[in-house]
């Protein structure tokens, strides 16, 4: 089918609306009486934005024109940009659909190779002759026409919408991403200089809804103030005007009461205070206001308690004046001075040398007597026990001596560097590697430390190497770190660590067979893996990424599902142990197999199970095991199957392959 391709058109003017004085009138909250010229003075260009909003992507003009501006129609004049002239498609349904048609039918469901030998793996590594095939990406391919986005399989998106990392982008019948205005068969949209499609906004009088397609039906107003007997107010460019919220014009911020009038002066918006000066305008910073200080954050919030203005903190009361002099506050004392700021450090005060510390409460200093440190109190009693002082953990004896090295307190060893403070984290000592909690305590047995597991001795020591702990057999790499779902080369033989650390014995791994110590059988041969639907081999979704068949199905497919009829048979993969069978809102009527100490195979969305079926029943390759239906979430009859190894969906095509 020929194809019909749109150019960008530049933008015209095509409406110019006289305002009519009762219409008019009539826009003005509360009243209908004549409106006064006058409005507030406005020096420049006016920008508005509510804050709820993220505001247009075009400048507003402030002065109000005598006349509405005309209404920008993108089908008589598109911008003239010529970065953004670019070729259009309007697509009918029909040519979409001759579009997928001739697209159906590329893709071909292929079986994936199985898994490597491991000695295999090891001559491969040997061998430099041998290439190994380019792996394709998904992502961005720029070249002289322009960026196209490339798919997994090397193809390229076609007159279609993408969202990509939350933008949406369109790519024209060549596969290049469009900009400008585009015109597609439900209407016109303006995709930006980086592609993304423009929403909830202005683009040169036009008007783009939630769904990014220019809406016709909002006429553009120019914004600007409007006064009344009864106060001020402001004109949107829609034609509506604020009310009950803020909104940011000329750089500054106001607020609009419920019958969209202009507030000034102290008022509880929500659960804050404001104040708005006598043009309306909302403060921020240091105000003073009736004899007292207060302080407005950076959006206009009265401030109370703590607040760090800059590197200094100040104390407001519940009414948001700030407090100077000595305080009490909680159980401390601080001082602040003249000007409100909290004081730290050494300070003398009506004749007294104070010490405040960085939290700004009174305290003493550290005394060096003798060959120990001492810490005296406000009172000049000394300290014992943990004490933190200046970001750091210190411990004194019963005597009041600071302590260093390692120290046995209640029962729990710390560290203690020379100068006394505790250490967290890992410490290295000797050759020995030990962790410290966030609390200074030495950690024993398994611990998870970031996303790795790690096992220390009763000694605090961190162990590597193969370990047997609680009866089973780990690996600890040369850091510690706990060897989990990976084959490892040991001693000239492979072993394999499940998800859980364990070195499997005697269990399949994939088409591998590792005996009762754990070394990798090469003379083993894997078990035969049957088609679980018979006699029906159309995968209607296959493993992996996929687009949402039906609300609440998954966006990653973690099996393949075979399309069949009702009622057809579903047998085992495998020769197996039944683990479970029942119902699942999702899975709908589900089976698992469990065929080794890893491997589990899943059946979903059966209309019953064989007549029998228990847990704990033993099943052999191709016994039947149920129907094939459609309960859960589903779409049509088919049956969903998985392969699950050490706790994780992997690949089916890993195991089974088509008839």
């Amino acid at each position: 089918m020929k194809r019909k391709s749109f150019y960008a058109l530049g933008l015209a003017a095509v409406v110019a609306l006289t305002p009519n004085t009762a219409a008019f009138a009539a826009m003005q909250p509360g009243i209908q009486t004549e409106i006064p010229v006058a409005g507030p003075a406005l020096e420049e260009e006016t920008e508005t934005a509510i804050l709820t909003d993220t505001g247009d992507l075009s400048k507003d003009e402030s002065s109000a024109p005598e006349e509405q501006p005309e209404q920008v129609n993108p089908e008589e004049k598109m911008p003239e940009d010529s970065e953004n002239q670019q070729e259009q498609v309007n697509l009918t349904e029909s040519e979409n659909q001759e579009e997928a048609e001739s697209l159906e039918g590329q893709e071909s469901s292929q079986d994936q190779e199985e898994p490597e030998n491991p000695n295999d793996i090891q001559e491969d590594e040997t061998d430099d002759s041998q290439e190994q095939p380019e792996e394709l990406k998904e992502g961005w391919i720029t070249d002289e026409k322009g960026r196209r986005w490339q798919n997994s399989d090397g193809s390229f998106l076609q007159n279609t919408w993408k969202t990509i990392e939350g933008k949406n982008y369109y790519f024209d019948r060549n596969g290049y991403m469009v900009t400008g205005w585009l015109q597609l068969a439900d209407g016109w949209y303006y995709l930006q200089k980086d592609g993304s499609k423009v929403i909830s906004s202005w683009v040169d009088q036009c008007y783009l809804d939630a769904s990014g397609r220019w809406d016709t039906s909002v006429i553009w107003h120019t914004p600007g103030w409007q006064q009344n007997s009864n106060g001020w107010w402001w004109q949107n460019r829609d034609g509506s005007y604020p009310a009950s919220c803020w909104q940011k014009i000329d750089g500054s911020w106001y607020y609009f009461d419920g019958s969209g009038y202009m507030v000034t002066g102290w008022n509880l918006i929500g659960a804050s205070w404001y104040y708005l000066n006598g043009s309306g305008q909302m403060l921020t910073g240091w105000q003073y206001i009736n004899g007292s200080w207060y302080y407005m954050d950076t959006s206009g919030h009265m401030t109370t308690g703590w607040q760090k203005v800059g590197d200094t903190w100040y104390y407001m009361t519940a009414g948001g004046q700030m407090l100077t002099g000595w305080q009490q506050i909680g159980n401390c004392w601080y001082y602040l001075n003249g000007s409100g700021q909290m004081l730290t450090g050494w300070q003398y005060l009506n004749g007294c040398w104070y010490y405040m510390n960085s939290s700004g409460q009174m305290l003493t200093e550290w005394q060096e007597i003798g060959d120990s440190w001492y810490y005296m109190d406000g009172s000049g009693r000394m300290l014992t026990g943990w004490q933190y002082l200046n970001g750091c953990w210190y411990y004194m004896n019963g005597s009041g001596r600071m302590l260093t090295g390692w120290q046995q307190i209640g029962g729990i060893w710390y560290l203690l560097n020379d100068s006394g403070q505790m250490l967290t984290g890992w410490q290295q000592i000797g050759n020995i590697w030990y962790y410290m909690n966030s609390s200074g305590h030495m950690l024993t047995g398994w611990q998870q430390i970031g996303n790795c597991w790690y096992y220390m001795d009763g000694s605090g020591h961190m162990l590597t190497g193969l370990q047997t702990i609680g009866g089973a057999t780990y690996y600890l790499e040369d850091s510690g770190a706990m060897a989990a779902n990976t084959w490892k080369q040991l001693n000239g033989d492979w072993y394999h660590f499940s998800s859980g650390g364990a070195m499997d014995t005697n269990a399949w791994i994939g088409s591998y067979y590792v005996d009762e110590t754990g070394a990798w059988d090469p003379d083993q041969e894997a078990p035969d893996y049957v088609w679980p639907c018979p006699g029906y081999t159309r995968i209607s979704s296959d493993f992996g990424y996929r687009k949402s068949p039906t609300a609440g199905a998954s966006t990653y497919h973690n099996g393949i599902d075979m399309a069949a009829p009702q009622g057809t048979e579903i047998l085992s993969c495998s020769s197996g142990t039944v683990i479970a069978y029942g119902y699942n809102s999702s899975m709908g009527n589900y089976v698992k197999v469990r065929h080794s100490s890893s491997l589990v195979s899943v059946y979903m969305h059966m209309s019953s199970f064989v007549s029998g079926l228990s847990t704990g029943k033993t099943v052999q390759a191709g016994d039947v095991i149920g129907y094939v239906g459609s309960t859960g979430i589903s779409t049509g009859p088919h049956l969903h199957f998985s392969i699950m190894e050490n706790g994780s969906y992997i690949n089916p095509w890993n195991y089974i392959s088509k008839p």
